[in-house]
């Protein structure tokens, strides 16, 4: 079960958690970021368990995805610090919607087999899309040290996973 992270203190407080694993939560940083700020896209975010979380997960309100082929309203964003926790969300929640064409981001090498698993066992297709992402220093505007990383991390952080999936 996912918990919705309703209140302004606890999301300001995942906001600063996510700074401090930049590169690899971008994705879903972004979306939190954005939602402490008036949350234009009318956004969620969802947590395994608070505040010792190992996923978060963000993704377009339930009210927002009544379309089920527009692919463009359909990004899921996806943080672990556990691939198996990732893998028992996914298989075990309807958090995702796997009967509509979505888009599934992260920038974690981890992503790809726990949702390539997930989606066969669902007979779906998958079109994946790898992009670099370039990574420099940053003030993320929270409070302590952002965090330094040697650059075999840097290398490892610089592919963007980005799944399509098709029903």
């Amino acid at each position: 079960m996912m918990l919705a992270l309703e209140r302004s203190e606890d999301r300001k407080q995942l906001e600063e958690l996510l700074a401090q694993s930049v590169p690899e939560s971008m994705r879903v940083y972004g979306t939190v970021f954005y939602i402490n700020r008036g949350n234009p896209l009318n956004m969620e975010v969802l947590v395994d368990s608070w505040p010792d979380f190992k996923t978060v997960i963000s993704k377009p309100r339930s009210m927002e995805m009544v379309n089920d082929t527009n692919l463009c309203r359909h990004i899921y964003h996806v943080f672990t610090k556990d691939a198996e926790n990732l893998r028992e969300i996914l298989g075990t929640t309807d958090v995702i919607n796997w009967n509509q064409c979505l888009q599934i981001e992260g920038l974690q090498q981890c992503l790809d087999p726990v949702i390539t698993s997930i989606a066969e066992s669902k007979g779906l297709e998958l079109e994946r899309d790898k992009a670099l992402l370039f990574v420099r220093d940053i003030h993320l505007g929270v409070s302590g040290k952002s965090p330094s990383m040697n650059s075999e991390e840097k290398s490892a952080a610089q592919i963007r996973n980005h799944l399509k999936v098709s029903t």
